[in-house]
């Protein structure tokens, strides 16, 4: 894992840099606030830890500046100050977690992997439900629209060209003999043919042209702002 220290404490700063890299972490070690700015500007890391107090960058404002580049990354702040007002603000700007001088490394250590873990679920999540959209919205064997998700866009959209008084053309089409094919050559050969149908439709249209799945080998285009002469040359 890659880290930033940012601590002008030298003792503590090597003290950490040490127990750290031993762990098997890559430490980028600071002691200023103005180095401290340069080195996010050109890399990324996978977590910070700041002290609060140090010289011409307080902590508090090199997180404002972390946030604005990376809002996943946690951010632990180091800090001999229990005041209310540096919590406050801290978390207020996007910081993690807290840890209060003086501190033993093993609670550092379990702080960051707690951290770590928190930000692995939530990015689990945010896959999971990626991949829940894709499973409501898109056909699972050809990748375009499922039937259910192109009537809610047929419905906006023609909500949308009615609105702005915009042409609107719907493409129906099958593929013939299908059942033939199934029958012929068995579901695994009907299923490519599906496919390649798709790759050549979809090479055909728009990126503001919707393509969907009706069912079996009926699909549908909706073409937005298309006339019948324009619908019928696609």
């Amino acid at each position: 894992m890659n880290i930033l220290l940012i601590e002008d404490d030298s003792i503590l700063n090597d003290t950490i840099t040490g127990y750290l890299n031993l762990k098997g972490n890559l430490i980028k070690s600071l002691e200023d606030g103005l180095d401290a700015i340069n080195i996010i500007n050109q890399f990324d890391f996978d977590l910070y830890i700041i002290d609060i107090n140090i010289p011409h960058i307080n902590g508090l404002e090199i997180v404002k500046h972390i946030r604005q580049k990376d809002s996943d990354s946690p951010i632990i702040m180091i800090t001999a100050s229990m005041e209310f007002k540096h919590f406050k603000s801290a978390y207020k700007n996007g910081c993690d977690d807290f840890i209060k001088k003086p501190f033993r490394l093993e609670e550092l250590e379990m702080r960051i992997g707690k951290l770590i873990e928190k930000k692995n679920e939530v990015k689990r999540i945010e896959q999971l439900n990626v991949h829940l959209e894709k499973m409501a919205n898109f056909d699972s064997l050809t990748g375009i629209r499922n039937r259910r998700c192109f009537s809610e866009l047929l419905k906006d959209e023609a909500k949308r060209s009615k609105r702005h008084q915009n042409t609107l053309s719907l493409i129906y089409l099958d593929i013939d003999y299908f059942k033939k094919i199934n029958d012929s050559f068995g579901h695994k050969s009907g299923d490519n043919i599906l496919i390649k149908v798709v790759k050549v439709v979809l090479s055909q249209l728009r990126e503001i042209d919707i393509f969907g799945r009706w069912g079996g080998e009926e699909f549908l285009i909706l073409l937005p702002e298309t006339n019948l002469n324009d619908a019928v040359y696609v």
